[in-house]
């Protein structure tokens, strides 16, 4: 686990979490593999990658990936050879892929043709999804196609130039994706077409992760207002969980590591 302040920690099987020491600059995300290879990526955009032995700081080697005025914002992977850093250049957020291939850092793209790139998920077949400001976008084969381009949003008015697609997630054939004001869309995976799932009256909070524990349980949670989590049973609507999670008034990241264990990342009332 990895904080905007600069704190990384660790959790020894079966045991709790114990910090990383030693680093200073903050972090924008993280990537475990199932080998034990960790990735991380500093703000704006120095990567660190340590393939073995990830306990200490020395352990990671740092790379400053080139493209300039480059923000990385989304790491997603699915073993210590294929590893993919989402970013934004630029004042306008031009969207920006590069990939890990076991040995080096390397650019697919360096304009996506979406903006402002918040967060990814890699599916088992390797189509990387990419959501956005305004887009959901999909990786694959080399090459990158929006496929909410035709999706109209028309019903949010004035947010529908810009919904802010802060998380995304999926299983199997699904995927699904969570944004501001409690807002989801969701993947026909039959014709690659998204709908829009919820749009929820009079909601404020911003939703920023989510995650599919089983195809008919699926978790979201963001800032408090008034739950910070939510959860579906795989159809389009999110209903406030009872009892709500303890202590936390805003989740980042959620982690999935089997049916009856998930993990949250996020803060606390000051």
């Amino acid at each position: 686990a990895v904080s905007d302040n600069g704190r990384a920690y660790r959790r020894p099987v079966d045991a709790g979490f114990v910090e990383i020491t030693g680093f200073t600059s903050g972090f924008a995300d993280v990537y475990a593999a199932p080998n034990g290879a960790v990735f991380m990526v500093s703000t704006p955009r120095t990567t660190r990658t340590c393939l073995s032995n990830c306990t200490t700081a020395a352990a990671f080697t740092d790379y400053m990936l080139p493209t300039s005025n480059l923000t990385v914002t989304a790491l997603c992977g699915d073993s210590s050879t294929n590893v993919f850093a989402v970013g934004k250049r630029d004042l306008a957020g031009v969207g920006v892929l590069y990939r890990w291939n076991g040995t080096s850092w390397y650019v697919l793209s360096g304009s996506l043709g979406m903006n402002n790139p918040t967060s990814c998920y890699l599916r088992a077949d390797g189509a990387l999804f990419i959501a956005g400001e305004k887009e959901i976008l999909r990786w694959q084969n080399g090459g990158a196609t929006i496929e909410t381009a035709g999706l109209d949003l028309s019903i949010l008015g004035t947010d529908a130039m810009a919904p802010g697609w802060n998380g995304i997630h999926g299983i199997g054939n699904q995927v699904i994706a969570i944004g501001n004001k409690r807002r989801s869309l969701i993947r026909d995976p039959a014709n690659g077409t998204w709908s829009l799932g919820s749009n929820p009256q009079g909601a404020t909070n911003l939703m920023h992760a989510i995650a599919f524990v089983t195809p008919n349980e699926i978790l979201a949670a963001g800032f408090k207002d008034p739950n910070v989590l939510w959860a579906s049973d795989g159809g389009t609507v999110f209903t406030a969980t009872t009892p709500d999670l303890p202590v936390a008034n805003s989740i980042r990241k959620i982690l999935v590591l089997g049916p009856d264990e998930v993990y949250f990342g996020g803060g606390a009332p000051s």
